[in-house]
C-alpha cells in the first residue's frame, strides 16, 4: 500500500465530515437560536515514513449573536451575549438552548417548543393568567408583580441536535441580557452554506478518485511482481 493513501483517506474522511456538518447547518438555517458549526483539525506526522496529513479533532460552535426578529409575542425571548436558557430534559437533567420561542401550556407552565419546562432559578416557571413582561436581567413579571427569574447559564457545551446543548464542564450564571417579544435567528448563512456544500462534495469526489488510482497502482505492482 502506498503511503499516499493515508493522506487521501484522511482527506476523504474530512470532506465527508464537512458534508455532514454543512448539511446539518442547512437543515437548521431556520431554527431559532441555532449556531453554525466549524470542524477543527490538527496535523499528524511524519511518522514511520508517512507524510504530514490532517485529522479531525472536533467541532467549534459559532457563538456570535444571531439577528434579532421582533414578533411581539410576550413569551418569546432572545439572549444578547454568551449564555443559554435552561430547560428540564424530563430525566432529572438540564438542556441548554438559545431558542427562546417559549409558550404557555395548559397548566400555565412556560415551556419550549418541545413541551420541556423552562427553568427559573427556583425551578420550573409557572405563569399567572394575563400578559407578562421580561426584564433584561431575566426577571419575568405579570400583572401582579414578579413571577420568576430565568436560570441563565454559561460554560463549555456540546450540541445534541437542533438548538439544544448539554454542559461538558462547570457552568456559571450567564451575564447575557434578555429581550422580550424577540427571537434570535440562526447564524447559518444559507447561501454560503450551499457553496460550501458543493465545494465539500467536489473535494470528496477528488479524494475518492485519488484512492481509486492508488489502489489500481498497487494492484498493477502486485501483478508485476512488486517494484523492480
Amino acid at each position: 500500500m502506498s503511503r499516499e493513501i493515508y493522506i487521501t483517506l484522511s482527506g476523504a474522511c474530512g470532506a465527508w465530515a464537512e458534508l455532514e456538518r454543512i448539511g446539518n447547518d442547512i437543515a437548521n438555517a431556520q431554527t431559532a437560536g441555532y449556531k453554525s458549526e466549524r470542524l477543527t483539525y490538527k496535523s499528524v506526522g511524519p511518522t514511520k515514513g508517512h507524510e504530514v496529513y490532517s485529522t479531525l479533532t472536533g467541532v467549534a460552535i459559532d457563538k456570535t449573536d444571531g439577528a434579532r426578529i421582533a414578533d411581539g409575542v410576550d413569551t418569546h425571548m432572545a439572549l444578547q451575549g454568551p449564555g443559554y436558557f435552561s430547560v428540564d430534559d424530563g430525566k432529572g437533567g438540564v438542556l441548554l438552548t438559545r431558542d427562546g420561542r417559549f409558550q404557555r401550556d395548559s397548566a400555565g407552565r412556560l415551556t419550549d417548543l418541545h413541551g420541556k419546562a423552562v427553568l427559573g432559578v427556583n425551578g420550573p416557571i409557572v405563569l399567572p393568567p394575563g400578559p407578562i413582561t421580561v426584564g433584561r436581567d431575566g426577571t419575568i413579571s405579570g400583572v401582579d408583580g414578579t413571577v420568576a427569574k430565568l436560570r441563565l447559564l454559561d460554560g463549555p457545551t456540546r450540541g445534541v441536535g437542533g438548538s439544544h446543548w448539554v454542559a461538558t464542564g462547570a457552568m456559571t450564571p450567564s451575564t447575557a441580557t434578555v429581550e422580550g417579544g424577540v427571537i434570535e435567528a440562526s447564524t447559518v448563512d444559507a447561501a454560503s452554506s450551499m457553496v460550501e456544500l458543493i465545494q465539500a462534495g467536489r473535494a470528496f469526489e477528488a479524494f475518492q478518485k485519488a484512492m481509486q488510482t492508488s489502489d489500481e497502482m498497487d494492484e498493477r505492482l502486485i501483478r508485476a511482481g512488486g517494484p523492480q
